[in-house]
Formats: structure tokens, sequence, C-alpha cells
């Protein structure tokens, strides 16, 4: 996977494809919730799992990102990042959800499907909102010091 992005990033402007980045967001997704299936069925883990591969993403992303750009994120690609990261992490949600659900016969849940839409909405852009700002700037400045001390 990072040796697609290295090709398509090697360009004369050396402009980062922030949407080929945040591709690695699904497929861990899928990876982890496969892997997680097959040691622990039926186990879900929730919120730290979100984060769990919050973190997983964002590190090999900073990772690849400072050793081919060397600085941080501008304002624009953090806010591409955020908006990337957000639909992948909805659309992954949304299709475990359709999957719950369709084992499901009950109105209820019918009827509480859109607050449990919006609030995945809310807290995944929350999620990829403070990772970006904050964990992907702390990951940046390792990997910047890294390759600052190898350098030196």
């Amino acid at each position: 996977m990072l040796g697609i992005i290295n090709f398509h990033m090697n360009d004369s402007n050396k402009n980062p494809n922030i949407f080929l980045y945040s591709l690695l967001l699904p497929i861990l997704w899928f990876t982890f919730g496969f892997a997680l299936d097959a040691i622990a069925p039926g186990k879900r883990l929730g919120m730290f799992g979100l984060l769990l591969i919050i973190y997983a993403t964002l590190t090999p992303i900073c990772w690849h990102f400072t050793k081919n750009f060397r600085r941080h994120f501008n304002q624009s690609e953090k806010i591409k990042l955020i908006i990337f990261l957000t639909l992948w992490a909805v659309l992954c949600e949304l299709w475990a959800l359709w999957y719950y659900v369709s084992f499901e016969s009950t109105s209820e849940i019918g009827e509480a499907i859109y607050g449990v839409i919006g609030i995945t909405i809310a807290v995944d852009a929350l999620f990829m909102t403070l990772g970006v700002q904050f964990a992907a700037k702390r990951l940046n400045n390792y990997f910047l010091k890294r390759i600052e001390e190898k350098n030196a």
C-alpha cells in the first residue's frame, strides 16, 4: 500500500495525495475487524477500537508523510485528511450497522437507526479531528526528530 502511495508522490511537484493516504483506514478497519471476529467472535471493541484504528492508521501515514515531505501537514492537508478519514469511518460503520440490522427484524431498530447514524457521524468526525490535530502532530514531531537525528 505504501509503495503505491510512494509511486504517486514522487512527482516533480511533490504534492501529497491525501486521498491515497486515507485509503489505509478502511484497509486497517476491515483487517482488525476480521481478525477480532476470528479471535473472539461476537466481541466489539467500541470506542477503544475506534481509537486503536485511528492511531494505527495515523502512524504509518505520518511516518510516510514525514519521510517524503519532511514537514507537518499544512491546514489544507489536515482538513482533507479529516474529511476523508471521517468518510471512510462512516462508510465502514454504516456497513457494519447494515450487517447487524440485516439480522434483526424488530421495528425498534428501524426507528432508532437515524439517531444512531447521526451520533456515529458526529463521534467519527470528532475523533478524526482530534486525531489529526493532536496525534498526527505528535507523530510527525517524533518522525521528524528521528530524521533529524539520523541526518546529524
